[in-house]
């Protein structure tokens, strides 16, 4: 795939710097994190943060970017709140050592001690931080702006089973990885198109074999499709090129050429000129408008193009050998 989406050295290069302008040292690699509010999807978010950390303390991830970072679930801050409340005059009798040991005013603890800082019945939410200067920053990673749909980014991922397992640990979390999904999805669609060029040819092999009814009619008609797809994917395996989706809808124009090639000479063999110019003007007008693309310096209009080019060139070459054994049994059925 990234031979596919990166068709020039400069062009991989300029997006690989934009990429980086835009998210850093970020990788592709996005675990999302689904849940039924805003606070379900909070505190798994929570949960996959702690994931994360003991993840970058082992190495398996260089770092990530989350809103966990700038936002806890209310069951995590009441947590937190509970524990200050509990361990609060030990928390500032330690507060007090560090501030006198670096002159810094006793005053300061003032409000710690009071708990003024802290709301008794109030919790920071995803609304408040939306309302303040740091909304553009959260939706980054808020999906659906409703905090049901959290992403986190992950940066430079090192071990990746590790790191599917902790991620699998956490209700509602999928990891998201591009290059690995593009590249499910581009066989799938190989796997698509070749069902589908093996049923187009089946389908205008039964529609041909009811037309003409005559088993060397019918081998004329079919001979240019069958063998034109076969020397096609004959020549492209000698070059070394891997068969894929954008060859497969090529493969699908060259059996439907071949078809029309060899149905052409089935019906109107007895007049074979005008008909050989017929064919030769549609291989010629093929050839220098889709065959052309073969010539692009992008590798989808290149394969598309140089499949039709080589399919359709096969299917023309093989012509004259379907004529010719048309002619010879005409010519023994006569004789007989």
């Amino acid at each position: 795939m990234s031979s596919i989406r990166d068709p020039l050295p400069e062009l991989r290069a300029d997006d690989e710097t934009v990429r980086k302008k835009v998210s850093g040292d970020q990788s592709s690699s996005v675990v999302i994190i689904r849940g039924a509010d805003a606070e379900a999807a909070l505190q798994q978010n929570d949960k996959l943060a702690l994931e994360l950390n003991a993840a970058v303390k082992q190495g398996e991830v260089k770092g990530y970017a989350s809103l966990n970072n700038l936002l806890w679930s209310e069951h995590t801050q009441s947590m937190n709140r509970k524990f200050l409340d509990a361990q609060g005059p030990s928390l500032i009798r330690r507060m007090s050592s560090s501030f006198d040991a670096a002159g810094v005013e006793a005053s300061a603890l003032e409000p710690v001690k009071s708990n003024q800082f802290i709301h008794p019945d109030k919790y920071l939410r995803l609304t408040d931080l939306r309302d303040s200067e740091l909304g553009s920053l959260v939706d980054l990673f808020d999906a659906r702006n409703d905090g049901t749909v959290l992403l986190t980014y992950l940066e430079h991922v090192n071990d990746a089973k590790a790191l599917e397992d902790r991620v699998a640990a956490v209700d509602g979390a999928f990891w998201f990885r591009q290059h690995e999904s593009l590249d499910i999805a581009w066989r799938q669609l190989g796997y698509e198109t070749t069902r589908a060029a093996i049923f187009g040819l089946i389908l205008i092999s039964l529609i041909t074999i009811g037309g003409f009814r005559k088993g060397r009619l019918v081998a004329v008609a079919l001979g240019p499709p069958v063998l034109g797809s076969l020397g096609t994917l004959g020549l492209l395996g000698l070059m070394g090129i891997e068969f894929g989706p954008i060859h497969g809808l090529g493969l699908m124009f060259v059996i439907a050429l071949g078809a029309d090639y060899g149905v052409m000479l089935a019906s109107h063999n007895r007049d074979i000129g005008p008909t050989a110019l017929s064919i030769l003007m549609a291989y010629l007008s093929t050839l220098l408008s889709f065959g052309a693309l073969g010539l692009s310096s992008y590798p989808l209009l290149k394969s598309f193009g140089m499949t039709i080019a080589i399919g359709a060139t096969f299917a023309i070459l093989l012509l004259p050998l379907s004529d010719l054994l048309n002619h010879k049994r005409a010519e023994g059925n006569f004789e007989s």
